[in-house]
């Protein structure tokens, strides 16, 4: 396709169906041109599913691909600082899943590194861009509600095994319910309530009820 933004996906588990779903049927301005995977087998099963062109062995095949303008970053959570960082090296815009790495150490490296190169750096989620929460937007900005003043936001759940077909990653570094379900939370609220000033977070693991895991964190915000 011409004049498409090229992507380059990096990490073909399971987020990535919706993505290459989405990319290769709904969005016709981007164009997946290449995957990689530590376990091929999942790379070649998306190449030829999704009629890929490419596939690479290593990110850093992928990455000196000169056809590729963003490279989108669905390792696991603790690789996407090291993931991005290579592909930011590399000169390549970035996309990358939740968190945007496993430290705030890490993550501001990351936009440092882009500031200096000039590059564009993003994360999930993208949420707050559908329809529930633009209405909220909209409801605010035209005071419905008047003046918000504060908020909270809950998540209690019995723990990615209940669901999740893989759930190894959520118990490790830059896992858990407060990494990989609170930036829903976080990013909704900034957007509806503006930029923050402090912010205090809370996480805890109950194993009582039913002799399964529950998860719960609790985000409060104070907007400046």
């Amino acid at each position: 396709m011409a004049n498409t933004v090229k992507i380059g996906m990096v990490g073909v588990g399971d987020i990535s169906g919706i993505y290459l779903q989405n990319i290769t049927q709904c969005f016709k301005e981007i164009e997946l041109v290449a995957v990689c995977d530590l376990v091929r087998e999942k790379a070649e099963r998306a190449r030829k599913k999704y009629n890929i062109p490419k596939l690479y062995d290593t990110m850093y095949e992928l990455f000196a691909d000169s056809e590729i303008d963003i490279v989108l970053n669905l390792t696991r959570p603790y690789e996407h600082y090291g993931v991005s960082l290579e592909a930011l090296k590399a000169g390549k815009h970035v996309y990358s899943e939740k968190p945007l790495a496993a430290s705030l150490e890490e993550g501001k490296e990351l936009v440092r590194l882009a500031q200096e190169k000039g590059l564009m750096l993003g994360g999930a989620p993208d949420t707050f861009l559908g329809a529930g929460i633009q209405t909220c937007r909209k409801l605010i900005d035209d005071g419905y509600i008047g003046t918000p003043i504060g908020a909270a936001a809950f998540m209690i759940c019995r723990g990615h095994e209940s669901w999740h077909p893989d759930p190894a990653f959520y118990y490790q570094y830059g896992g858990g319910p407060m990494m990989d379900m609170g930036p829903y939370y976080i990013t909704a609220l900034v957007n509806l309530l503006g930029g923050v000033s402090s912010v205090m977070g809370v996480g805890d693991l109950f194993r009582k009820l039913l002799d399964s895991p529950f998860q719960t964190f609790l985000l409060c915000f104070v907007t400046g």
